[in-house]
């Protein structure tokens, strides 16, 4: 991971090498923003300042950033309706008042819904991090997105 803060700003950027992801949080959070280009195929380009020791740069092939949005929109697709709000949100860059205007919903509803998909397809509900084997069984067991809301609820 790099972390980057703009001088002039002072916001902090991240940049996560493909080996690097692991569907935590803070990674789910950067992929989200850099969905719509990961679906493309094209992987979030390292911050322009940054120098690596070594003096080699990352590339990422076309294959790399396909499987990461391949991965990441499949966890988005399993959570419904709410799966639906959030790939509306980020892979087509709609604001969350458009999407509030066009579903007819108050925009609490609609931020509810990203966090618990955000919340979903990064974490075990005993609050582990899944990995790609772990997601797999646990949605074959039948845990659901359904089931993760009843948690959600009585949290």
């Amino acid at each position: 991971m790099i972390e980057q803060k703009d001088q002039r700003t002072g916001e902090v950027y991240y940049w996560y090498e493909p080996r690097e992801i692991y569907y935590n949080r803070d990674q789910v959070d950067w992929l989200c923003e850099h969905l719509q280009l990961l679906i493309d195929g094209k992987y979030p380009t390292e911050p322009s300042n940054y120098i690596e020791l070594n003096g080699r740069s990352f590339k990422c092939s076309f294959l790399v950033a396909a499987r990461i949005a391949a991965e990441l929109t499949t966890r988005i697709e399993a959570c419904g309706t709410d799966g639906y709000i959030a790939m509306e949100h980020y892979a087509q860059g709609k604001s969350i008042e458009s999407i509030c205007l066009k579903r007819g919903l108050k925009r609490e509803k609609v931020e509810s819904a990203l966090n618990r998909v955000k919340s979903y397809i990064c974490r075990h509900r005993d609050g582990r991090p899944w990995d790609d084997k772990n997601f797999k069984k646990q949605l074959s067991k039948g845990k659901t997105y359904e089931d993760y809301c009843k948690n959600w609820r009585e949290r």
